[in-house]
């Protein structure tokens, strides 16, 4: 219910829930510089996760960087940064994160993922195929 997107060919489309004013003019704000299409997520870091997510959606790659990030606590914050930016990739495409198999890491990614500054506990990014202005 945290999430707000952006994904249109000259077009702008901004769907959000749960969201104040002040985040979505940030989020905003961060995208304005990009004139392309683009798939944005906002994702807010939870205090758990579900494995089990991790192992149906993503690359074999991704789940050994989370895998070895629990040795240092660091395996939360990631899972979300993760997932924000395979969700993303999958608004941009237009597929839904439903389609995208293992085969797809946020690692090698096709399109240019770019994880953009927000607040503390949150995780944004922005998929685009060109770069900022």
């Amino acid at each position: 219910p945290y999430e707000a997107f952006v994904s249109a060919p000259g077009a702008l489309t901004l769907v959000a829930s749960e969201m104040d004013s002040d985040i979505l003019d940030q989020v905003c704000n961060k995208i304005s510089a990009f004139k392309s299409t683009v798939g944005l997520d906002l994702q807010i870091h939870k205090t758990k996760y579900s494995p089990g997510v991790a192992k149906r959606y993503f690359h074999p790659d991704e789940l050994a960087m989370l895998e070895a990030a629990k040795s240092t606590g660091t395996d939360l914050p990631l899972f979300f940064r993760l997932w924000c930016a395979r969700e993303s990739y999958a608004k941009y495409t237009g597929d839904g994160v439903a389609a995208m198999d293992k085969a797809y890491s946020t690692l090698v990614s096709p399109i240019p993922l770019y994880e953009l500054d927000f607040r503390a506990g949150y995780s944004l990014f922005l998929c685009t195929d060109l770069p900022e202005a």
